[in-house]
């Protein structure tokens, strides 16, 4: 009997730790729209959604991940609503310049019930190179949350 109850003591903590330890479905990000094309320069968008609204991801990778392939930046992204037309309601950089093989920007949040598009300002070049620019939308997509 005693350890009976000791195990069902820990089978009971051990689920109310877990607990605390999982985000609700309502606050966990889970991408909603994500686009990806290239070859050697990988370049996405993504709209993902959380409790709170919309965030605009954009991401640029050199395939090759070493430094002697490409460099690469996200000069910006932006999260734009539709109001009739659309409008950007949040912007973001990457780090700051030319990165040896990844670029990451992520905007902050916007509201729910509203249609939304990415739009990413993305570069590469080949070492010592010219710069190749992109501007990448995504499709539009209403969040609900």
């Amino acid at each position: 009997m005693r350890k009976r109850s000791r195990f069902a003591v820990l089978a009971t903590v051990a689920s109310v730790a877990a607990s605390f330890l999982v985000a609700s479905p309502a606050v966990a990000a889970a991408p909603f729209d994500a686009q990806c094309h290239g070859d050697r320069v990988i370049r996405c968008v993504r709209l993902d959604v959380t409790g709170s609204g919309a965030v605009a991801i954009a991401s640029v990778t050199d395939d090759q991940s070493d430094s002697s392939n490409y460099d690469v930046t996200v000069d910006a992204v932006q999260l734009q609503a539709w109001y009739g037309y659309w409008s950007t309601i949040r912007e973001a950089s990457g780090d700051s310049g030319w990165q040896v093989e990844w670029d990451r920007a992520v905007t902050s949040g916007g509201g729910c019930d509203q249609a939304y598009r990415v739009v990413a300002f993305l570069r590469w070049r080949a070492v010592g190179g010219t710069a190749t620019g992109e501007t990448f939308t995504s499709k539009s997509a209403v969040v609900n949350c």
